[in-house]
C-alpha cells in the first residue's frame, strides 16, 4: 500500500485508528467465535492445544470453553445472548439465542468473515496470541465450506441457505442465487488471497498445510475475472468502485507477477469510473444510464479514484477525485456531522455505508492533507460512530489494546448491563422532522458488520504501526508485519511502476488524458 503518511496525519488519527480497530476486533471475536450464528463445527479442545503448542502459546481453559467454532455464516441475527452471563456453565457462555437467525448464507458474508479473521488476527497476533490463531482457525473453517459446498455447477460461488429446522438436524442446504454476483466472486478472491498470505510464512505453512489451496482458488476466481474483464466494466458505478478497491488492497498483498494484472485492470476499469464523473463532481450511476449516482455511491468513487492514483500513479484519476470532493463537501452538514442533500429530512446509513465514507475521507485525507477532509472524517465519526449506538455494547469502559488505555464512550453500554454482544449492528435512521437523535438497529447483519470490520482493521493499522515506529517501539518480531504490506507507506508518489495511457486506450477505447 502506497498512500502516504507521515508524523502530523498518524498523530491527528492515532485515537480513531484505535478505537475502530478495537472495535472491529471485537467485533469479529464474538460474532464468528462465540456467537453460533451459523452452522456449528466442533473442534476439540485437543486439537486447540495442539496448535497453540505448535505455536508457543500458552492455553487457557476458561478461553477454549468459550469458543463455538461455525462453518459458515448465517446473514443476521440479534446478538442477544441465549444463557445469563452469571451461571456457572462456563462452556459456550456468550452464545446468541438463534430464534432470531436468518438462515442464508451469502458468499459475502462467507468473503468477509475471512477477511475480518484475518485482518484482526494479523493485528493482535503480539498482544492476544492465542485469540489470534483461533481466528485463523475460523477463517480456514470458513474457506472449507466456502469450497465445497457453495460452488454452482459452472465453478462460481453462490449463496445458499440452510433450510434445517433445528441445530441437532443435519445441514440441508438450498441454493437461493439463480445466478453468481460478480461483485461477490470479487471479494472472495481478496478473501482467499488473503487467507493465503496470512498463513504463508514458514511456521504457519507447517500447521495449515494445505494453504496453497488458498491460492488456486484465488487464481482460479482471478483468471475468470480477467478473462471476462469487459463484463466488469458495464457495472453500476456503485459496484465498480468495489471491485477497484478490492484490487487496490490485493495490490498490498502480492508481491509476485500478479501485482501487474491487477495495476492494469485498476487502469481500465477505474478509466471507466472516471469517465462518468461530470465537471460537477456528480458521478453517473453507469455506462448507459446518466442518473446522478446515490451520496454513498459518490463516497465509494471517491475512494477507488484516490486508490487508483495511488496504484498506477495516473494523474487524472486523482482529479476526478477532487471534483467528487468537492461535491460532497457542499452536502456537509457541519452542526449534525452528516451528509444531507438538499430538503432531505431522512437519513438513513447502513453500517456498509458508514465504514465507506469514513474510508474513503480517510484515504481523500492521507493522500491530500485537504483539512476539510480530516475535519468531515471526525464530525462524521463522532456521528456515526460515537453517539449512534451503532456499536451494541463493549465487554470493558477502559480496555487495554496493543499496549494502549483506551476510552469507550459512556453512550455505550458494558455488556453485562444490556446482554449483546460487542458487535456493529445493522445501521441507523434519523427523521430530522421528528428527534435530532438516530434509531439504531437491533440486528447484527453478518456482511455489513465484518465487512465494517475488515475495512476499518485494514486502513487504520498502518497509522497504529506508523506511530510505533515513530517512538521507536517496533522490535524485530514486528519487522514481518511491517514489510508484509506497509513497506515505504511514508513515500509519496513512489510508484513501483506506472501504467501506460496507450495500454488502457488499447483495452477500452478511451483516453484518460481528456
Amino acid at each position: 500500500m502506497y498512500y502516504p503518511l507521515n508524523e502530523n496525519i498518524s498523530s491527528k488519527l492515532e485515537d480513531m485508528a484505535l478505537n475502530l480497530c478495537y472495535s472491529s476486533t471485537r467485533c469479529t471475536e464474538w460474532a464468528l467465535l462465540y456467537s453460533g450464528i451459523g452452522i456449528y463445527n466442533h473442534v476439540s479442545s485437543k486439537e486447540m492445544k495442539r496448535m497453540f503448542s505448535h505455536f508457543k502459546v500458552k492455553s487457557d481453559d476458561k478461553f477454549l470453553d468459550l469458543l463455538h467454532f461455525i462453518k459458515c455464516i448465517y446473514k443476521k441475527g440479534r446478538p442477544d445472548f441465549l444463557k445469563p452471563l452469571k451461571s456457572s456453565k462456563r462452556d459456550r457462555k456468550y452464545i446468541w439465542k438463534s430464534d432470531s437467525f436468518n438462515k442464508e448464507i451469502p458468499v459475502l458474508s462467507q468473503s468477509f468473515g475471512i477477511l475480518s479473521l484475518c485482518t484482526c488476527s494479523r493485528l493482535i497476533k503480539h498482544h492476544e496470541k492465542r485469540l489470534s490463531l483461533s481466528m485463523l482457525k475460523a477463517a480456514d473453517l470458513l474457506f472449507d465450506f466456502t469450497v465445497k459446498n457453495m460452488k454452482s455447477g459452472e465453478g462460481h460461488f453462490v449463496s445458499f441457505e440452510n433450510k434445517a429446522n433445528s441445530a441437532k438436524e443435519n445441514m440441508l442446504l438450498k441454493r437461493c442465487e439463480k445466478h453468481p454476483n460478480t461483485v461477490s466472486q470479487v471479494f472472495l478472491h481478496e478473501a482467499f488471497l488473503t487467507l493465503y498470505f496470512e498463513t504463508y510464512n514458514a511456521k504457519y505453512k507447517n500447521y495449515f498445510r494445505e494453504n496453497s489451496q488458498y491460492l488456486d482458488e484465488a487464481k482460479k476466481i482471478f483468471k475468470y475475472l480477467f478473462d471476462n474483464h469487459l463484463n466488469l466494466i458495464t457495472l453500476n458505478s456503485r459496484d465498480l468502485s468495489n471491485v477497484i478497491s478490492s484490487l487496490y488492497r490485493c495490490c498490498a498483498l502480492d508481491k509476485d507477477d500478479s501485482i501487474d494484472s491487477y495495476r492494469h485492470l485498476i487502469a481500465i476499469l477505474a478509466a471507466e469510473l472516471d469517465s462518468r464523473v461530470r465537471k460537477s463532481g456528480e458521478v453517473e450511476r453507469n455506462e448507459n444510464n446518466d442518473d446522478i449516482s446515490s451520496t454513498i455511491t459518490h463516497f465509494r468513487s471517491l475512494g477507488a479514484l484516490i486508490e487508483s492514483n495511488i496504484e498506477t500513479g495516473i494523474d487524472k484519476f486523482k482529479d476526478s477525485a477532487e471534483k467528487i470532493f468537492s461535491h460532497i463537501n457542499e452536502l456537509y452538514d457541519i452542526m449534525s456531522g452528516m451528509f444531507i442533500s438538499k430538503d432531505e429530512y431522512k437519513i438513513n446509513y447502513t453500517l456498509r455505508d458508514i465504514s465507506d465514507i469514513i474510508r474513503s475521507l480517510f484515504i481523500y485525507y492521507t493522500s491530500t492533507e485537504d483539512d476539510r477532509a480530516l475535519e468531515m472524517l471526525k464530525g462524521f465519526y463522532k456521528t456515526a460512530i460515537e453517539e449512534s449506538s451503532i456499536i451494541a455494547s463493549t465487554p470493558e469502559r477502559k480496555p487495554e489494546f496493543l499496549s494502549h488505555e483506551l476510552k469507550i464512550p459512556d453512550c455505550i453500554p458494558l455488556y453485562e448491563q444490556n446482554k449483546k454482544a460487542p458487535v456493529f449492528l445493522k445501521g441507523f435512521k434519523i427523521n430530522t422532522k421528528k428527534s435530532p437523535y438516530p434509531i439504531t438497529s437491533k440486528s447484527f447483519n453478518s456482511y455489513y458488520g465484518l465487512y465494517s470490520s475488515y475495512i476499518f482493521s485494514f486502513y487504520f493499522t498502518p497509522i497504529i504501526e506508523h506511530k510505533k515506529r515513530l517512538r521507536g517501539e517496533v522490535s524485530s518480531r514486528d519487522t514481518d508485519f511491517l514489510e508484509d504490506i506497509f513497506y515505504n507507506v511514508v513515500n509519496q508518489n513512489k510508484y513501483p511502476s506506472e501504467i501506460k495511457d496507450e495500454e488502457i486506450n488499447e483495452n477500452i477505447g478511451l483516453n484518460i488524458l481528456d
